[in-house]
Parts: C-alpha cells; structure tokens; sequence
C-alpha cells in the first residue's frame, strides 16, 4: 500500500509539474540598489546637511548647520579648515579646475591648491545658494547677488526677494532664482517673474530650481513641481495627482542618465522614464527630510537629508545572485539549535553585529518554510548542501515532537534553560509569553474578551533532563506548517528507505494524536490548545468556531491526505473521506478563504498556501480535484491582485492557474537586500488614499505599493498596511523571499540565470 500511494504521488507530481506553461521568466541582470549610511565624524548640528557635492574625483563634501566636511577615504567626514571656516554653512559646490566653493554664515570661501580655504574679500554676508556652469558661477544670499567674471565675484543690482532658496545658471547666460516670493528669470540683467497667479506656477514658495537634459527647467515649490522651456513657458506640472509622493518639494538634482531625483519632506524622489520611486524610511534614509542630492561618477545617489548623509548605490545582479546573497545570511545568524531557522532580534537598532536569537510562537511553521524551500533548491540544483540542510530542519522538527515526551504533541519551540532560568544570561531577551499566573478578575476579563481564550498559565516547560524548556499550546499555524514540511520532504528529499521511514513515523504519531484526540490537538493538561480545533462538532455545531470552519477543514483534509500519501495506511484515507464526505469538509473546502471583511486575514491566506499543496499534489479522484480546484481558485481570487510570488506560484503550480509570473518576479528584484524590519510609514503619503481594504484593523493604501517602499514581512502580514515595521529591532531571514524563488525555479515560472 506505502509503494502505491508514494508511485501515485511521483505521477501527480510529475503530471502537474508538467502543465502548458508561459515560457519561465527569463533571469537577466537586473539593477540592484542598497545604501550605506555615512555620519562617522558628524555630531551635533553637523548632522544636518544642508547642501552635498562631488567633484570629478569623486571627493565627497557637505555644507552643515555646524561647518563643512569632506568625506576621507576611511568614511569618516573630517572638518574643512575648522581654523577658517567656524560655523553654519548653506551651500557647497565644485567649480571650475574643479575648485570647492562653500557659502557660509559669513561669506563665500574657495579652495585653494595647497587643500587650503580662502574667503572671499568681495562677500561678507551669508552665501546660501551657489550654481557653476562652464566659466561662469553664480552666488547669492539675503543681501544680494553676486557673479564670477574672470576670477572676481561681482555684484549685480537687481531687484529680487531676499529668500534665495534655489539658484541656476544656464549655459546660455540665464540666471533661474527660486525664492520664497516666486521664480525670477535673470537674462541680460532683465527679470521675468512667475508666482501664484492664475495658471503660471503651482505655488510661490519655490524652493529649487534644475535643468535637464533636453534643456527644460524644473521649479519644484511647496504644491509641487512646473516644468517650463528655457523661455519660461510652462509645459508640465508634477503633483501627487501625477504620481508625486509628497507636494513639498526641497530639491531638484538631474543625473546624466535622464532621472531626476527629487527631495521631498517625506524622502528621496526619483523620476525615471515617467515612473516615480520613493526613498524613504531608515532602509534608505537616517531622516526623511531631504535636503539635496549629488551623483558621483558611478552614478551613485549621495542624499543629504537632516539627520546625516545616504548614498544609494547599486549593482548588477541576477535572482540566483540574490538568492544566494540571502541564503549567506541564513546560513550565517539565522539558523539556532538544533535547526531552527528564524528572524532574529538587534539589540541595537539597525545593528546587524548585535543580532541574537529569540523564540517564536510559530518557529516550527517558519522552519517548514526553509525546509520546503532546500527542498525544491536540493531539486532544481542538484546540490548535496540543500538536501543536507533540509535534513537538519526536519530533524530540528522532529525534535519539536519528541521533546514533548508524548505520543505526538509537537512544541512550539525550545529554548536553552538559561534563557529562563538565569537572570545574568547573555541572551538578555526573555523567552515571549513567560509563565504566569491568571487570578479571577484577569480570567474574566480574558472570557469577556474572547470566549475561546484558554489562559495558560505554564507555556514553558522543563524537559525531562531539565536542560530545555518547551512552549505549549501549539497552533493550528504549526500543524499546517509542520504539515506542510513533511509533505515536501517526503516528496523531494526522502530517498532512502530510512529517510521516508523516519519521515513516516513522525507523520504517523502526530496525525494518530490528532484522531485520537478527537480532531483536537490536545495539550499535556487534557484539554485542546487554544487554537487546536478540527472536530466535527466544534467546527459545524459551536458558532464560536464558524468563521474557522472553511479554512480548518481544508487544513484537517490536508494532513490525513499527507498521512496517506506519506505511509499508504488506508486508515487515514479511510477517516478523510469520512470526513470529506460525511462531514461536509469537502464542502467546506471549495471556498476556504473567508470574504467576510471582518475575518479576512493574511494569516488565513498564508496558511491556504501551506494547506492546498498536499490536496491539489496527492489527490486523484476527479470530483474531489474538481473542488479543490475551485477552493484555489476562490482563495487566489482573493490574494492575486497581490501579486506575491509564494501566492501565485503556489495557484500556477497545483491548479494551472494563469499568473502573472513577470508581477511576481518583479517584486523578487524590487525586493530590498536589507532585511531589517524598518518602520515604514506611507500613511503621509498625498499620491495614496488610506482605506479599510482587505482587512478592516488597520489604515492601508489604496494601491499596492513596490517592495522598495514598504516594510520587509512574511507573507501571514498585510503588504497593503499603511505603516508596519519594528523600528530595525528584527532583521528578517529572508525565507519569505527564498521560499518563492525556488518553488518558481522548481515549477519553471523562473528561468536559470543567463
């Protein structure tokens, strides 16, 4: 019967993996981007910068609230002639022979050939704006203007505001003035103003001013930005109606390669090919608040912003490159005894040398999806590693069972004795729902709360050697999670008889702990987990569990159809069918996803993901197939305008339904290196609308936003909540990114690299 049920299963296997596809997305480079923050040196008011240049040697310097500086080659920014050159300064920029001109609280100074500074005797007022092109400068400040005419800076009497914010000098010999009182064309000493007044601008409070590459000139203000000819008439205007993230526009920077770079309150705009991507939040930014930007000759972004300077750089990569980037660090801090892989925890925010290990209410869930994730990478490789580390994880969940002691109740998770025990541990983290006691009144007010709520006063116990404590109270997540790991491991990585009787034993303990249980998971107090519950009675005939019918009755579908194509026991076909036919969970399963919007949940979506595969991969009577077809459909309906990669892959695979592989791969390259969880907040944003939509807790956008600028998650999250992260507290292990890659290598939505 166990050769039976295993040969069908390869069949299946190979017959749904053979299905009429799109070609696989092909995988070329692509441009990755990453930052590196720079601040060493910077203290005080000279964090806030101000203005930032780069020479043709790639010399990096800014101006500050408290003196310029230069970036040395060890990173660290050192302070230009302190002797000289004492407090705040506005402007900085590099002129011609590649001179350094710094406009200061006192006037205007200029490097000279020794590495020293010289001020200027013809400016003694403060310099806050500075334009060089060709032979000619210009400079300019509350009491006046000033131009550079063969080595000698010399005023000019006309009449502007005294708000300078933004000055251009063009080739042509037109100075661009933005100001506070408007936007002022200076051509052959005749002055030509544009303000808020019928159609000429969006605002008078202009505060920069750029050219680009076909001569155009961009004004950006405080309601957005005018582009205009070299004449003045204006063409274009860019709002958030158009697609501008943030109204208040601080600076204008144009790269060689045709992109403008915008500074915004809310971070670094860039606009390429009239699509627009937003920089902002920790991940790319030390403040949102950006002041200028400047480009070096690898056309790096360096972006001055309130806090300290960023450089956003980026690098040719394929996805295989990525995965493999990613896969490092796994294997570098992600992966604590005896196997388990999960995020980890900075004691110091954004500090990757402070990660340390913590515990996870669903650690055996996260471990599966690494376990399932080597197992399709053991199969589209070859690689001995992966069948290796797939190997470890599910020892490490094997252990999961027996460390319980029972005949097969599975752990949460484990965590050293010290961790608990000892007050001076290094871990200084605490184990997450420590034991406590519930007294009456706290009862109560958890039965008001949740009439389902099971307070547990032991979740952590002490293992019989008393070297380990375990969590209880086990999931219904983790059951679908760990079911989820031995189905792929039985299929993809159990060769040996050994390996698919080790795999068949621990199947066979936990599923027989669950029929004897009565379809409960019961806990070592006799009583079912909280969230351990499948039964008939409870499912169709306590309203308290009506929203979990659907989904809970796939899941129990799912296991035994695992149980049966794990071992060939006709026992467990037996009670499936039972079940399926005269229980009504078959039913139940041809729409598990709730579309209720006050159940609607991401959790609920992820776990379908981990339930469906075993159904849709091991089943073979047509009319069940039929059902469970429909179920992906309904429950990929409801997610696929998500485009996430684990999502559709996972529907494309089992149910042959039409994705769009391209979406998917392009969040896989959009995807961030950085796995920190920095606090995202798109809630500000005026090109978005907040909405109650999927799910009705928390604000979320109106629209998808790339993966660039929203905060790195797990799939059982919401991609669409306006504000998410953990202040850079939890670096991700990058298993949400790994596990769809993969599956779509080893399902062919993703070619090799080329």
């Amino acid at each position: 019967m166990a050769l039976r049920a295993v040969f069908t299963l390869i069949l299946l296997v190979i017959s749904i993996a053979t299905f009429a596809r799109p070609d696989p997305v092909s995988d070329t480079p692509f441009r990755q981007e990453y930052r590196s923050f720079l601040s060493e040196g910077l203290s005080g008011r000279a964090r806030e910068i101000r203005s930032i240049a780069v020479d043709k040697d790639d010399r990096v310097f800014v101006a500050t609230a408290d003196g310029a500086f230069q970036l040395s080659e060890n990173g660290r920014w050192q302070a230009i002639s302190p002797d000289k050159l004492i407090g705040p300064t506005y402007a900085i920029g590099v002129g011609r022979e590649d001179h350094l001109w710094i406009g200061a609280w006192d006037g205007l100074y200029q490097s000279d050939r020794k590495g020293g500074f010289r001020k200027s005797s013809a400016i003694d007022s403060p310099i806050t704006c500075l334009s060089f092109s060709g032979e000619s400068g210009w400079a300019m400040g509350p009491r006046g203007l000033w131009k550079l005419e063969k080595g000698a800076w010399i005023p000019k009497q006309i009449n502007l505001p005294h708000s300078p914010r933004s000055i251009l000098g063009t080739e042509g010999g037109v100075l661009w003035v933005a100001t506070d009182r408007g936007l002022f064309r200076v051509q052959r000493d005749e002055v030509t103003h544009w303000y808020r007044k019928g159609d000429q601008i969006l605002s008078s409070e202009v505060s920069s001013i750029e050219e680009d590459d076909q001569g155009f000139i961009w004004a950006g203000s405080s309601a957005g930005i005018d582009i205009l000819t070299p004449e003045g008439i204006r063409v274009r205007s860019l709002t958030p109606d158009q697609g501008l993230p943030f109204s208040r526009v601080t600076s204008l920077a144009h790269h060689p390669r045709g992109v403008m770079w915008i500074g915004t309150e809310g971070g670094a705009v860039r606009y390429e090919d009239q699509k627009w991507s937003l920089r902002h939040s920790k991940r790319w930014l030390p403040s949102d608040d950006v002041h200028d930007v400047a480009f070096d000759s690898n056309g790096f972004a360096w972006i001055a912003t309130g806090e300290g300077v960023s450089v956003i750089k980026h690098k040719m990569m394929t996805l295989a490159e990525k995965a493999e980037y990613f896969h490092d660090i796994v294997l570098e801090r992600k992966t604590r005894d005896p196997g388990y892989v999960a995020n980890t925890r900075l004691l110091a925010s954004g500090d990757i040398s402070t990660s340390t290990f913590e515990d996870d209410d669903n650690d055996g869930e996260y471990t599966n999806h690494y376990l399932a994730m080597e197992a399709f990478r053991y199969r589209v490789t070859g690689d001995p590693v992966a069948k290796e580390l797939a190997q470890k994880a599910f020892d490490a969940m094997e252990f999961l069972q027996t460390v319980t002691e029972t005949p097969g109740f599975i752990a949460r998770s484990t965590v050293p004795v010290a961790w608990i025990d000892d007050p001076h541990d290094v871990n200084p983290h605490r184990p997450h729902d420590p034991n406590r006691i519930y007294d009456e009144i706290e009862r109560a007010e958890a039965l008001v709360e949740d009439p389902r709520y099971k307070p547990v006063e032991e979740r952590w116990r002490l293992t019989s050697d008393k070297t380990l404590y375990w969590k209880g109270d086990t999931s219904s997540d983790e059951i679908t999670g760990h079911f989820f790991g031995y189905f792929h491991y039985h299929m993809l990585i159990a060769e040996t008889e050994e390996e698919r009787k080790q795999v068949r034993d621990l199947v066979r303990r936990v599923i027989d702990y669950l029929i004897d249980g009565g379809f409960n998971l019961q806990d070592t107090d006799g009583t079912h987990t909280r969230w351990g519950v499948w039964a008939p009675d409870r499912l169709f005939g306590d309203l308290d569990w009506s929203a979990e019918t659907p989904i809970n009755c796939a899941e129990l579908l799912s296991y035994l159809k695992t149980a049966y194509a794990v071992t060939g026991d006709e026992k467990y076909d037996r009670v499936y069918k039972e079940l399926a036919e005269e229980k009504g969970y078959l039913e139940m399963a041809r729409a598990p996803m709730p579309n209720d919007p006050a159940l609607w949940t991401h959790i609920d979506a992820s776990l379908l993901t981990l339930t469906l595969h075993a159904l849709l991969l091991s089943e073979t009577d047509p009319e069940y197939l039929k059902t469970y077809r429909e179920g992906v459909r309904q429950w990929h309906d409801e997610v696929e305008d998500e485009y996430c990669p684990l999502f559709s892959f996972s529907a494309g695979a089992i149910a042959d339904i039409d994705i769009d592989s391209e979406a998917c791969v392009e969040f896989l390259r959009d995807a961030p290196l950085d796995l920190i969880e920095w606090t995202v907040d798109n809630s500000k944003r005026e090109d978005i609308d907040l909405v109650r939509s999927p799910e009705l807790d928390h604000w979320q956008t109106d629209r998808l936003l790339p993966a660039s600028e929203r905060a790195v998650m797990r799939w059982d999250r919401n991609p669409w909540t306006a504000v998410r992260g953990d202040g850079g507290r939890v670096e991700s292990s990058g298993v949400y990114w790994l596990l769809p890659y993969w599956m779509g290598r080893y399902y062919g939505f993703i070619g090799a690299a080329e």
